[in-house]
């Protein structure tokens, strides 16, 4: 039973089906006697249920919290409980996990911030935690029941010569007073050169032969396929609980991994001959959870996911409402206004209706959709606590060739991602004879103003905050989970004069099926294969309307809202990611379509104009 439920004060906030998020506030003040009382009941029936894991909860410490405070964390405790009741109360005993804490956000002593740590006291989890961090840090706790072979026998799947890169974080701290106090000491060591984080640490202690022997690794396609993502390549344990995780959180579409890599196999049978014994999970545990007895059923497999790894399934225009004549004459148009459009794929109801041109062809998508792209990865971070949408440039230390100025400082995260920042400087990729307005005119989050610097800093800020490449973390994000077909992530650049700014764009090369994958799990919210792949909050965050134009539609966090008003009458509740040079990605959730769009460059670019023209001449091909 949910605690909204249980309170009756928060019958608001409803839970999200795949990632456990609770929406809305609370609808009755917090602060009266009643509600304190109401409060303290539901906490010991959250406790009660609790109790039969072995599982204690903090009550002394959460009976003074006051407000609504009391409330989020008692609502977190009664998801996490509800998350154990779906599993065996065995395992769950066998996990050992004693005490769970949340905190606002948890961090390591050089401030950087994660998800959750497991302890020998229990586990600390960040308020919000999804259900993949929980699993991680449960299996972390499951641990204690290995054996020593069992491990010896991890380490043999691995692919030969590989080396674990190894564990750049210093000691974890909760919100505490002393813990905050503890690490903000750490920083000002570190700053000062009286001591070293763990990453210098872990640097030091590599030889100039294991760096080597990483980025040879990190260069081979089979040893990166043997591994879930890049924190799982740190340390054993991190790479059995990351595989634990996506066997849990994935289900059946684990099994496109597994295909990919028969280290990925040997892994996966690994975790199911070890938890699977009676004591723990049971023995049909994995059978339900993943259907494993159909991993060797392509068609099955393939059935699981909207749409597969080996290539988009197609459907008759007709299947869908679409006139396939009608459709047929998109070529003709293309050609007649020599529009330079290179690949054109249409999408309905996740089934490919219509393509033109080379749709694998690989080509760049220009920093201005990367911005797009870049977007959604934050989406990703900001749901685990790595990244604060409130933080300003100042806090995060930011800066840039010449200074900025100290209202430029307060810009916040979001303020970048909704070019509403204020900061006017040169952007690396900027043309030296664009017009920006003048520096200090606007304070940040006030005025939009499309700007190319502010994306080139979120990306900085990005690689800061998670430790990883854009290009890095897109490739496990994204391209992976949805299985793109063409991906290469050599062709992800760094562009720009690092003379006019030390924050350089970023560029992806992108097939235009890819870029439509990209396209459906926006469509679906980020759901991909019924799983929560990109955090559905946040779509629909980012493709809500932060700024609107006079003429109609709007600006997001980096994505173009379009003008519902426009003609053809398609547009409700449309948006787009647009490229320079006629690149487009647009989601059209009023025909339940994706269009992608690749163009030449240059003087041969698509123009909006014409652009438009194409989704004129799609709308018609509608059947009335």
């Amino acid at each position: 039973m949910l605690l909204a439920a249980a309170l009756g004060v928060l019958a608001a906030n409803a839970q999200d089906e795949h990632t456990g998020v609770y929406d809305g506030e609370p609808q009755l003040p917090l602060l009266t006697p009643e509600n304190k009382a109401m409060a303290i009941r539901a906490m010991k029936r959250v406790e009660k249920r609790s109790k039969k894991f072995n599982i204690r909860l903090n009550r002394g410490k959460m009976e003074k919290l006051k407000g609504e405070r009391l409330f989020v964390v008692l609502r977190e405790y009664d998801r996490f409980v509800s998350i154990l009741e779906e599993l065996p109360e065995n395992f769950v005993k066998e996990c050992g996990i004693d005490t769970v804490w949340f905190s606002d956000e948890i961090v390591d002593a050089s401030g950087q911030l994660a998800g959750g740590f497991a302890s020998g006291e229990g586990i600390n989890l960040s308020v919000g935690s999804d259900k993949g961090t929980i699993y991680h840090e449960m299996f972390h706790k499951f641990e204690r029941c290995l054996s020593e072979s069992d491990m010896r026998e991890w380490d043999d799947i691995n692919p030969k010569d590989f080396i674990y890169t190894g564990s750049a974080w210093d000691a974890f701290a909760g919100n505490d007073r002393q813990s905050k106090k503890d690490a903000a000491r750490h920083q000002r060591r570190i700053a000062m050169g009286k001591e070293k984080s763990a990453r210098e640490k872990l640097e030091e202690s590599r030889s100039k032969r294991d760096n080597r022997k990483i980025a040879e690794n990190n260069a081979n396609p089979e040893i990166q396929a043997a591994f879930i993502n890049s924190y799982a390549q740190t340390t054993p344990k991190e790479d059995r609980a990351e595989v634990f995780r996506c066997m849990m959180v994935e289900g059946p579409a684990f099994l496109n991994r597994v295909r990919r890599s028969d280290y990925m196999r040997k892994k996966m049978e690994f975790m199911i001959r070890l938890t699977g014994k009676d004591r723990y999970l049971g023995r049909n545990f994995w059978d339900y959870r993943v259907e494993t007895e159909r991993m060797n059923d392509p068609e099955y497999v393939d059935s699981h996911m909207e749409i597969s790894a080996n290539g988009w399934r197609r459907a008759e225009p007709e299947k869908y409402g679409f006139d396939s004549a009608r459709l047929g004459k998109i070529g003709t148009l293309i050609q007649r206004r020599k529009m330079g459009t290179t690949a054109v794929v249409i999408v309905v109801g996740g089934e490919v209706i219509y393509e033109y041109g080379d749709i694998s062809e690989t080509s760049d998508t220009s920093p201005a959709m990367a911005h797009s792209l870049l977007s959604l990865l934050y989406g990703v971070y900001v749901r685990r606590g790595m990244i604060s949408l409130t933080e300003t440039l100042r806090e995060i230390g930011i800066d840039d060739i010449g200074g900025l100025l100290p209202r430029e400082r307060e810009a916040t995260v979001k303020d970048l991602l909704t070019s509403r920042s204020g900061c006017y400087l040169p952007a690396a990729n900027d043309n030296p004879k664009d017009e920006r307005p003048q520096r200090g005119s606007v304070l940040p989050g006030s005025e939009f103003s499309y700007n190319n610097w502010g994306f080139n800093v979120a990306a900085t800020i990005f690689e800061k905050k998670t430790g990883l490449s854009v290009a890095r973390a897109f490739e496990e994000e994204i391209a992976r989970p949805l299985g793109f077909e063409d991906w290469n992530f050599t062709l992800h650049r760094n562009v720009g004069n690092s003379l006019a700014s030390q924050h350089l764009a970023h560029s992806f090369g992108l097939s235009a099926r890819d870029m439509a994958r990209i396209g459906e799990a926006m469509l679906r919210k980020g759901s991909w294969h019924g799983l929560q792949m990109l955090p559905r909050e946040w779509i629909a965050e980012s493709t809500s309307l932060v700024s609107k134009f006079p003429t109609g539609g709007g600006f997001g966090y980096a994505w173009w809202i379009e003008n519902e008003s426009q003609d053809p009458n398609i547009f409700r509740g449309a948006f787009s990611a647009r490229g320079h040079g006629g690149q487009r990605l647009t989601i059209l959730p009023a025909l339940d379509m994706v269009v992608a769009h690749k163009s030449a460059t240059g003087k041969n670019a698509t123009k909006s104009a014409d652009y438009k023209l194409l989704l004129t001449l799609i709308s018609k091909s509608k059947r009335k």
